[in-house]
This record gives C-alpha cells, structure tokens and sequence, in this order.
C-alpha cells in the first residue's frame, strides 16, 4: 500500500469529527502502544501519532504510547489492516511499577 494511501485510511477511521472516542470507565488494565516508523514513512507515524492522541493515548518517549481507556482493538485492527506486524506493538497489563503508576494517575487526573 502507498504511504499516502495508508495515511488517509487512518485518517478515513477518524471520520470527520475532531472529538475523542467516547471514555469508558477505567478497568485497571494499562494499554501501551510501541510504534515504530522509519523517517521514509513519516506521514504513517504522524496519521497514526494523531490518531493516538485522538483516543487518549500519551506518549511516554517517542515510541511509546500509553492509556488507561481500552481501546486497544482499535489499534489492533489498524495493526491488521495496515500490516504493521513489527511496527505497532500492543500491550495491555495491569504491572507497572509504583513510581510509573503515580505519574500516570497524575497524568490522566485519576
């Protein structure tokens, strides 16, 4: 798939609203996103960092995303339609350690 036809198929799965998914409550599971683009597909990464940020994802580092709302499947089919087997990791856990932990209950206001 050409890249510009990849980015305006993440950008069709947004829609034309510019308001986030709907938050369902926290079911204490973490959900964290590992993304992996090479510069040469920089407009991939950016479709796929704004749809993160659009469904309450934070970036960590430059890779990695973090968010307490499950919506994990939604990236697991992006995964899957895109074929970013190696590209796109997904993790959903309830370990984090405690210092980790209280920043993310301070960065998501919980």
């Amino acid at each position: 798939m050409k890249k510009s036809g990849t980015r305006h198929k993440i950008l069709r799965i947004l829609g034309k609203k510019s308001t986030a998914p709907i938050v369902a409550g926290w079911d204490g599971f973490w959900r964290i996103i590992l993304l992996d683009l090479p510069e040469e597909r920089k407009s991939e990464r950016e479709a796929l960092r704004y749809l993160l940020k659009k469904a309450g994802f934070v970036a960590l580092k430059n890779s990695v995303w973090v968010s307490p709302y499950p919506f994990e499947h939604l990236f697991m089919n992006i995964k899957k339609d895109l074929n970013l087997q190696t590209e796109l990791m997904i993790i959903v856990t309830q370990f984090i350690d405690e210092e980790t932990k209280k920043e993310l209950f301070k960065t998501f206001r919980m």
